[in-house]
C-alpha cells in the first residue's frame, strides 16, 4: 500500500513537472552517432521519465534473476520449518495423550527436519519421561546441557530422573547446579532445598536459603520463616547432645527471624532458664503468643520460677499474657483455665462460650468436663467427656499430660515441620494424629455412648442428657445454638 501511494504520488509529481515545462519556451537537442534529434522541452522531459521509468524496471527484473536461487533456498527452509514444527506439536500431542511411539517418531521427524535440534531433543526427552525409561531421558538431557539456553531445563530434567531412580545424591547435584546457574526462576532453589532438608542437611539448607536471599529469589517472609525453624531444629538438635552454648545461639537467632514460631520460642526460653534468666524467657515467650498464640507457650510460661512471685501474682501474669491477643481462642482457653484455678466457674464458664460456639471440638469439651467435675456433678463430666469422643479434633496440643513432650520432633519430623512452617505460617498437626491413631473409629462406637447435642440457656452451657440407642448419634461439628435435632 506505501509503495503504490509512492509510485502514485512521482506520476503526479511528473504530470505537474509536465504541465509547468509544456508552456515554456525552449528546446531539446540530442546528437546520436552523427544524427540530431531536436524536440520541445516538454516532450523531452516526458521522454527522459519514461527512460528511467524503464530503467528501473529493468534493474528490478535483472536483481529478481540474481536473487532468485537465494530465495528458492529460502522458500524450502521456511517450508522444512514449517513441517519440522507441525512434526514438533504432533511430537507434543503424542506426549500428552500417552502414545510414546507417535511421540518418539514425530521426534525423530522433527530432528531431521530442524537445523537447531534442541525442541526434537526436548520433545525426545519428553517421550522418554512418558515411558519411563529414565537413562534415555537423561542421555538426551545430556546433550541439552551444550546449549546456555537449555541448560537450566536440562539440570531440572536431569534431577526429575535422579530422582525417579532413587538417586537423591545425584539429583541434589543437578539442583545445585541448577541453582548456580543465572536466572530467576525458583524451582532450583526449591528443589536445592526440598533435597538438604530429606538428608536432614540443615545447616546446607540455611546456606540455600542464604544464596536464595541475596539472588532475591524467595518471598522475604518465607526465607524467614524457614531460617527461623531451621534454626529451631538446629537448637533442638544441640538440646538434645546437652551443646549448651549451640542450643542458646541457635535458639536466639530462631526467635529472631521466625518470633511467632512457637517451637523456636519455647527453646530459646529454655535456654534463658538454663542461663538463670527468666525476665528473658518471659519476654521472648510474650512476643511469641502476641504473635501466634500456643497452648504450650502459655504453660511454659506459667512455670517460669521469678523469685519471689507468688501464686496470685504468677496468675495476674498469666492473665496479663492472654490480653497479649485477647482475640484469639487461646486466650480463652488460657483465661478459662486460670478463672476456674480460682474457683471462678462461671467466669469460666464464659470464656469458653464463644469456642463452643465455633463449634465442640475435643479439647473444648474436655474443658467444660474439667469444670464440671470442679462443680462436683460428675454426671455432666462424663456426658462431656462422651461428646469430646465424637468430637472435632484440634490441632495443636491440648493434653496437658503431653506438654512435655511438645515439640519433641525427630529430625525427619522437623523437615516436614520447616516445609510447613514456612509454606504456611501455621504447625504441622502431629499431636492430633497421634491421637486420632489411639482412638476407636466412630463407626465402632455404640450409638448409646454418643450424647445428644449441649442446649444454651439462660444460665449457661449444661450436659446434654444421654440419648436412647436407637436415636441419631449428633453430628461431630455440632456448637451450641444448634437445636434442630429430633
Amino acid at each position: 500500500m506505501i509503495r503504490l501511494l509512492l509510485v502514485i504520488a512521482i506520476a503526479a509529481a511528473a504530470a505537474l513537472l509536465a504541465l509547468w515545462a509544456a508552456p515554456e519556451p525552449g528546446r531539446m537537442l540530442v546528437e546520436w552517432r552523427g544524427v540530431q534529434y531536436e524536440t520541445s522541452a516538454a516532450v523531452g522531459f516526458v521522454v527522459l521519465v519514461v527512460a528511467a521509468g524503464i530503467l528501473a524496471l529493468t534493474w528490478r527484473l535483472f536483481s529478481f534473476l540474481w536473487n532468485m536461487p537465494g530465495q528458492i533456498r529460502k522458500w524450502r527452509v521456511h517450508g522444512r520449518q514449517a513441517r519440522g514444527r507441525g512434526a514438533y506439536a504432533s511430537a507434543i500431542i503424542a506426549i500428552e495423550n500417552g502414545d510414546v511411539a507417535e511421540a518418539r517418531r514425530q521426534a525423530e521427524r522433527a530432528g531431521e527436519l530442524f537445523e537447531d535440534p534442541r525442541l526434537s531433543l526436548l520433545a525426545r526427552a519428553k517421550a522418554a519421561e512418558i515411558d519411563k525409561d529414565w537413562p534415555e531421558a537423561e542421555r538426551v538431557y545430556d546433550r541439552l546441557l551444550e546449549s546456555s539456553d537449555t541448560r537450566l531445563l536440562a539440570r531440572r530434567g536431569l534431577m526429575n530422573a535422579a530422582l525417579k531412580r532413587g538417586d537423591e545424591e545425584t539429583a541434589l547435584i543437578h539442583a545445585e547446579e541448577a541453582f548456580k546457574l543465572r536466572g530467576k526462576a525458583s524451582w532450583p532453589t526449591e528443589a536445592a532445598f526440598g533435597l538438604k532438608l530429606a538428608n536432614l542437611d540443615f545447616e546446607g539448607a540455611l546456606e540455600i536459603l542464604e544464596k536464595a536471599d541475596r539472588k532475591d529469589l524467595l518471598d522475604d517472609e518465607l526465607i524467614e520463616r524457614r531460617r527461623g525453624a531451621l534454626h529451631a531444629a538446629l537448637a533442638h538438635r544441640a538440646e538434645r547432645l546437652n551443646q549448651i552454648d549451640d542450643l542458646r545461639e541457635s535458639a536466639q537467632k530462631a526467635v529472631r527471624h521466625a518470633p511467632g514460631f512457637a517451637p523456636g520460642a519455647c527453646l530459646a526460653a529454655r535456654s534463658f532458664l538454663r542461663a538463670n534468666q527468666p525476665e528473658k524467657a518471659a519476654e521472648v515467650l510474650e512476643k511469641a503468643w502476641a504473635i501466634a498464640p500456643h497452648p504450650v507457650v502459655a504453660a511454659l510460661y506459667a512455670e517460669i520460677p521469678f523469685s519471689g512471685e507468688t501464686a496470685a501474682q504468677g496468675a495476674d501474669r498469666q492473665l496479663k499474657l492472654a490480653e497479649l491477643n485477647p482475640a484469639h481462642v487461646e486466650a480463652a482457653y488460657l483465661s478459662a483455665q486460670l478463672a476456674m484455678a480460682k474457683g471462678n466457674f462461671a467466669a469460666a464458664e464464659k470464656e469458653l462460650a464463644p469456642v463452643l460456639r465455633q463449634g465442640a471440638s475435643t479439647r473444648a469439651c474436655l474443658a467444660m468436663a474439667r469444670l464440671a467435675a470442679m462443680r462436683a456433678d460428675p454426671a455432666e463430666a462424663e456426658r462431656w467427656l462422651l461428646l469430646g469422643l465424637s468430637a472435632r479434633a484440634e490441632p495443636d496440643w491440648s493434653n496437658p499430660d503431653l506438654i512435655d513432650q511438645a515439640f519433641d520432633f525427630s529430625d525427619q519430623e522437623w523437615s516436614r515441620v520447616i516445609l510447613h512452617y514456612g509454606d504456611r505460617s501455621e504447625l504441622p498437626t502431629f499431636e492430633a494424629e497421634h491421637r486420632l491413631r489411639q482412638l476407636p473409629d466412630r463407626d465402632e462406637r455404640p450409638l448409646s455412648l454418643l450424647p445428644a447435642p449441649v442446649v444454651a440457656n439462660a444460665t449457661g452451657f449444661s450436659a446434654p442428657p444421654m440419648r436412647p440407642a436407637s436415636a441419631a448419634p449428633p453430628a461431630a461439628d455440632w456448637a451450641p445454638g444448634d437445636d434442630n435435632f429430633s
